[in-house]
């Protein structure tokens, strides 16, 4: 099992050198993920750091950033069984 390494939006900020303006047109898009947590001063949204590569690495290219996106799934949570 793959471990996620979660990074808040000022650390997602600073990693990809993108504006927070950037990374939620992103999430808008569907090109990036946010998991949401809750905690004491409510909502924080966190971000898995290898899908935000991904996305960074393949921005301009939609079917290798899908194959990276479904490769990444995989990694995660194993391929689905046939019933």
């Amino acid at each position: 099992m793959s471990t996620v390494n979660w990074l808040t939006l000022p650390e997602a900020c600073d990693r990809t050198k993108l504006s927070e303006s950037t990374i939620d047109r992103w999430i808008k898009d569907g090109r990036l993920i946010s998991g949401v947590h809750y905690g004491g001063s409510g909502r924080l949204r966190r971000f898995d750091a290898e899908m935000l590569d991904i996305a960074v690495r393949f921005q301009n290219d939609e079917e290798a950033h899908q194959q990276a996106i479904s490769a990444k799934r995989r990694a995660i949570f194993g391929r689905k069984q046939a019933n």
